[in-house]
């Protein structure tokens, strides 16, 4: 997702010392492009940079778009879940999801 890995690059100027207390995992998809890659890189480059610690997971395919798609879905969600409880956190009860939820029921 080259607009997502812009917008992490844009968000890497954190308050000073963060990058300390702080490690990205990116995660790559088999069927990246190019130009998909050349973002990956500038990412890889701003992050040893800033001397943010950072490792990154390339995601098995058997070619199948959707099925990467879930693949990273499931993977960010086991993320999240695993976080949540080594954190002492209720990994069912997210604010900003609760926040989210709520403003599309408004919407619709």
């Amino acid at each position: 997702l080259p607009e997502a890995t812009l917008n992490t690059l844009i968000g890497l100027e954190l308050p000073k010392g963060l990058e300390n207390q702080i490690f990205i995992i990116s995660l790559q998809s088999a069927l990246a492009d190019k130009n998909e890659r050349s973002y990956e890189q500038a990412l890889f480059e701003v992050l040893e940079r800033r001397r943010i610690d950072y490792d990154s997971i390339l995601i098995p395919c058997d070619g199948s778009k959707i099925a990467e798609v879930f693949a990273h879905i499931q993977l960010c969600d086991y993320f999240s879940y695993y976080l949540a409880l080594a954190h002492d956190k209720d990994p069912e009860r997210s604010l900003i999801a609760e926040y989210i939820q709520g403003r599309l029921q408004e919407m619709v």
